[in-house]
């Protein structure tokens, strides 16, 4: 089980003048983290799969953890973890490298 606790975040209130299809939005941001969700995460190289749910990025420890969410079968179960762990590996190889990270997990949320 992993567990994130985001001390002292603070995010300037929503801009209404902006307009809602702004990227802006898909991004929370302050001095020691960076959240991204329904984003795809452009990298040098062609990456078939480059969208997981939820991009968390620990910017003072350098880790980035990659959250991909699954509703499965019961039976399913087990696949699921795994097809999702395999589905964003390269990706992870690619932050590391890009964004200078020293760990990047992949961590599927299954439900």
């Amino acid at each position: 089980m992993v567990c994130f606790r985001v001390y002292n975040c603070k995010y300037p209130a929503k801009d209404d003048s902006k307009d809602d299809d702004d990227d802006d939005d898909n991004v929370l941001e302050n001095e020691n983290f960076k959240l991204y969700w329904n984003c795809s995460i452009l990298t040098d190289k062609t990456i078939p799969f480059n969208r997981p749910d939820i991009t968390f990025m620990n910017k003072k420890a350098k880790n980035t953890f990659l959250i991909d969410m699954a509703v499965p079968n019961a039976h399913n179960l087990a696949k699921t973890i795994t097809d999702r762990q395999n589905k964003y590996q390269e990706l992870a190889k690619e932050i590391c490298a890009m964004w200078k990270q020293n760990a990047a997990q992949v961590i599927p949320a299954v439900i």
